[in-house]
């Protein structure tokens, strides 16, 4: 990474879903109770809004409570 700004990172759709998808199916859920299964299946539904949060919260600072 050239920059030092988080705000920098080129975070897009196409790089959510990726990741989203590579995640392993037999790993347990986290707090939220959102297994990997769920978020492999729904990838392809999700990484336009799951980039945009990740760019808007990069963006300002803030992390969205819920």
């Amino acid at each position: 990474m050239d920059s030092d700004k988080l705000s920098d990172v080129l975070i897009t759709p196409e790089l959510v879903h990726s990741k989203l998808s590579k995640l392993k199916m037999n790993k347990s859920p986290g707090i939220d109770f959102v297994g990997s299964r769920m978020l492999i299946e729904l990838s392809s539904v999700i990484s336009n809004f799951v980039a945009d949060l990740f760019i808007k919260s990069l963006n300002t600072g803030d992390v969205p409570q819920d």
